[in-house]
């Protein structure tokens, strides 16, 4: 969900790396909090899908107001990079699962 960065790759930058370790520590944090350990879905694909989006959708989100920040959730949660990564995140599941998708 995270790959490593070259840092040969032409879009490579010091900040753009830190925010992707930061996203997969988080992302981490998440698979192994007491949400992903119920019994039978702990250390589960299950769980590994959960984590991303509890990381998606629960992330803070700029906005000068409440409302614009709720709105900046949705969007995310809905739509753009937060919709493709939780799809990813679905069909890596399901293959480790075994399903099809």
């Amino acid at each position: 969900m995270c790959p490593e960065l070259d840092p040969h790759d032409p879009d490579w930058t010091e900040r753009r790396e830190e925010a992707i370790s930061a996203t997969r520590l988080a992302i981490r944090d998440a698979w192994s909090n007491e949400r992903q350990m119920l019994p039978g879905i702990e250390r589960s694909a299950w769980a590994a899908f959960s984590a991303v989006t509890e990381h998606i959708d629960h992330l803070p989100r700029r906005g000068a107001t409440r409302e614009r920040k709720a709105e900046a959730r949705f969007n995310v949660t809905l739509y753009g990079a937060g919709r493709d990564m939780k799809k990813r995140a679905f069909e890596t599941a399901c293959r480790f699962a075994g399903l099809a998708v």
